[in-house]
């Protein structure tokens, strides 16, 4: 099992090794770029590894970092919309002067908590696990996996079966699964799972269960939302640091932003008169 587990263990490894890739160290580097590792994903499927200092080593390296950094601005931008949006709605210059805040939560709390597993998947890929879908006749879920032993592809259920012992339904349920099972074994940040897993219930609440309603009742939600923001504040600021210890500043300047909008949050909370856990 312990073969198949991320490979360094803790952020400093991690920095290490990227400090010792030419395409990361180099004038002509590949962060922040769009390349195809379509050829690399045909060889892993057949079952090939790609070993510590081998040219493709190094290319898979630099496409976990973009997709964490990818991962960690899907996160800031998600929770700013949410921001932006509950701001906007107290204000004087609301488009419609009948639109209530109330309104807000089936849309935000749903998007509060994609804004969580996307920081949380930042994490996992800088670590070296992200997922990749094969699109061909059967669309099948692959993790991408750097370990002690290479770099390897293995289908995502089988992955988690091997590594966890046990497989969750649904795409987020394994997310949480993942990250929960792993940061037992590895260096990683510290993630409320338990509370993860409670806005979880609470996205699909406001997305699906409200369909099901003959009216609005019980579905304000205005305090559910704030109750989980410090959540995922905290995720995406581990998963920024985490990041730092590799670039510091993200070239995409998310951190920057991020650190703007945590400035302002006090104000947003403060229209809507409700105590938010620090």
């Amino acid at each position: 099992m312990s073969s198949f587990l991320p490979f360094p263990k803790n952020l400093e490894k991690i920095s290490m090794l990227y400090g010792l890739n030419k395409l990361f160290t180099s004038k002509n580097n590949l962060i922040g770029q769009n390349f195809s590792i379509d050829s690399y994903l045909r060889e892993m499927k057949t079952g090939k590894r790609y070993d510590y200092k081998s040219l493709a080593y190094d290319k898979l390296n630099m496409y976990f970092l973009n997709r964490s950094m990818h991962q960690l601005n899907e996160a800031c931008n998600k929770l700013w919309t949410t921001m932006e949006a509950h701001y906007a709605a107290t204000g004087k210059n609301k488009l419609c002067k009948k639109f209530s805040p109330d309104f807000l939560p089936s849309s935000t709390i749903p998007t509060l908590h994609y804004a969580n597993i996307s920081a949380i998947l930042s994490i996992l890929s800088l670590f070296g696990l992200t997922s990749i879908a094969s699109k061909g006749r059967n669309l099948i879920f692959y993790n991408l996996v750097r370990t002690s032993c290479g770099i390897l592809l293995m289908e995502r259920n089988k992955y988690i079966q091997t590594t966890l012992g046990s497989v969750k339904s649904g795409w987020h349920a394994q997310v949480l699964q993942t990250y929960a099972g792993i940061q037992t074994k590895l260096e990683m940040p510290e993630i409320n799972i338990s509370e993860c897993k409670k806005l979880q219930s609470e996205r699909s609440k406001f997305h699906y269960d409200i369909l099901s309603q003959t009216n609005m009742k019980g579905f304000s939600g205005m305090q559910t939302y704030f109750q989980f923001l410090p959540l995922v504040t905290n995720t995406i600021k581990n998963a920024i640091q985490s990041y730092h210890q590799v670039i510091n500043p993200i070239p995409n300047g998310c951190d920057s932003r991020f650190e703007e909008l945590k400035t302002k949050m006090s104000l947003v909370v403060k229209e809507y008169n409700l105590k938010v856990r620090e």
